[in-house]
């Protein structure tokens, strides 16, 4: 069995997740239960994070894009909230109901509530357009700020 050089594992993983700097991981993996270990404590995690016991989440982000520039606007426009990193997460494959949160930015085509917050089972819900079209369009801009303002402020 060939041995996997690490140089070569950021092209099998999304460098949006993991970012990997060439220069400081040389280590060859030789131990096939090293990687059945790192799974099953992945495994734990994720079942402990989303398990019965899931924490709920101050703020929730849920968009569906993928393009660099969407997501730098993305960023820009949590910086720009003034958020700390532990008051949110960002989640990329679009609204989860399975999360549990106590308020939900969700950007999508599909709703026809855009910029206006509303309560549903307990969780509070802002939808805004899609990232590509706020984008470059100056008015989407200011209805989401607007929004954003008025649904941070206010208690959950």
């Amino acid at each position: 069995m060939a041995l996997m050089e690490r140089d070569n594992l950021h092209l099998l993983l999304n460098e949006e997740l993991y970012l990997i700097d060439k220069t400081t991981h040389n280590t060859k993996i030789t131990d096939p239960k090293d990687v059945r270990i790192s799974v099953a404590n992945q495994a734990k995690n994720i079942g402990e994070e989303y398990g019965e016991d899931q924490k709920i989440i101050g703020l929730a982000i849920f968009h569906e894009s993928n393009k660099k520039e969407e997501l730098q606007l993305l960023e820009k426009i949590i910086a720009a909230c003034k958020l700390k990193k532990e008051q949110y997460q960002v989640f990329s494959t679009g609204l989860d109901t399975s999360i549990k949160f106590e308020k939900a930015l969700v950007f999508a085509t599909s709703s026809e509530t855009h910029y206006q917050p509303f309560e549903d089972n307990g969780q509070q819900k802002l939808y805004a357009a899609p990232l590509s079209e706020i984008m470059n369009n100056r008015s989407e801009k200011a209805k989401l700020w607007d929004a954003l303002q008025v649904y941070l402020a206010s208690g959950s």
